[in-house]
């Protein structure tokens, strides 16, 4: 079953040049998507790895200091698979602003727009 995914997602990174957006909090279910995204990118041709990829992570501040942590980590990780393997993520991490626990997505979103 992880290989059919992989090879959709393979098949979608190739599809088209639009960049993707992939929100990573640390859990369970968006590590596993991230992990996917990456062997699947992995197994492309360096010469074909030109889709942009944005992780996207908020801190919400809320998380207990060994969660945050954890996700720091894996995103430290995720950073240098990209930079050793010229995968072309971007991490958009963001410590939270203001009140609403969305309200750094929209600005992330709003500020890659504008490049």
């Amino acid at each position: 079953m992880f290989q059919e995914i992989k090879d959709s997602l393979r098949q979608l990174y190739l599809e088209d040049e639009r960049p993707w957006l992939v929100g990573f909090s640390g859990g369970k279910d968006s590590t596993m998507l991230a992990s996917l995204i990456f062997d699947a990118v992995l197994s492309i041709p360096a010469e074909q790895r030109k889709k942009p990829i944005a992780v996207l992570c908020t801190d919400t501040r809320v998380e207990i200091p060994a969660i945050a942590e954890m996700i720091e980590g894996a995103l430290d990780r995720m950073r240098k698979c990209s930079q050793q393997n010229g995968l072309n993520v971007i991490d958009t991490s963001t410590p939270s602003c203001g009140s609403s626990r969305f309200g750094c997505w929209t600005c992330t979103v709003v500020e890659r727009d504008r490049d």
